[in-house]
């Protein structure tokens, strides 16, 4: 619990930071981006009860898509100490994303000799998740490079879980959280209008329910792969009509 209120307060911290850099804005920016994800599932705890062992399982491939809203200075303002120029971002977005986990039953039972028989069965659940994310980012730009980073807020819209051989999913809400806390890093390279970037995403609060049928602290990360373009740029100070959507 205290690493976690320890996590807390430095994405605040960040998230102040950001804010702090918006009344120096002057240029607006607003677009939509679109991604590829690869995330994955991890427990903090293996083994639950004397017949129950989870371990992390593979990670899968999902996407993402959203909007994003920029303010930075202007293009003519002077260059700042190291050339860094600092931004001030918002991002939304929507994904398809899960992982899997590999759980382990250990049964036992009575054999025609009155004898204990141990077996083992191993059941791979494939999670799919669908989720919507919030998060304000504070950007640091050199040149053409940038940094980013910042909390998330994520609210998860519906979980789904697939055993073994199934072909099928079924309702899996009961296993994860409905609001999470997180953050987010990583580098974006822009280029007029269009920027590429690639992201990583985790979890600070538990992403799954202690009350579960796995009672640990669940935890999921993603690596998102973006494109992003910017339709619409405007300077603070000029008329609306002013808006360049080319």
């Amino acid at each position: 619990m205290k690493g976690v209120l320890t996590e807390l307060k430095v994405v605040f911290f960040i998230a102040l930071l950001a804010i702090g850099f918006v009344s120096k804005a002057q240029l607006y920016e607003a677009g939509i981006h679109f991604g590829y994800d690869i995330s994955s599932l991890s427990v903090k705890e293996n083994e639950l009860s004397n017949g129950l062992f989870v371990r992390d399982g593979l990670s899968i491939s999902g996407f993402n898509f959203g909007i994003q809203l920029r303010k930075s200075p202007p293009k003519n303002q002077n260059l700042t100490f190291f050339h860094v120029i600092p931004s001030f971002l918002l991002e939304a977005d929507l994904c398809r994303c899960g992982g899997n986990l590999q759980v382990t039953n250990t049964f036992t039972r009575l054999d025609t000799g009155l004898r204990l028989d141990t077996f083992r069965t191993l059941t791979i659940n494939q999670y799919v998740l669908y989720q919507s994310s919030f998060s304000p980012k504070f950007v640091a730009k050199m040149k053409r490079t940038q940094f980013l980073m910042g909390p998330t807020f994520l609210i998860r819209h519906w979980a789904g879980l697939k055993q073994g051989n199934s072909e099928t999913y079924v309702n899996a809400e009961n296993q994860f959280a409905s609001f999470v806390i997180g953050y987010e890093f990583g580098l974006g390279y822009k280029i007029g209008r269009v920027e590429l970037s690639a992201r990583y995403l985790r979890n600070i609060t538990n992403y799954g329910q202690s009350t579960g049928p796995l009672p640990t602290r669940i935890n999921h990360s993603r690596f998102k792969f973006n494109i992003h373009y910017y339709f619409l740029r405007k300077h603070q100070g000029k008329y609306w009509d002013s808006i360049n959507w080319g």
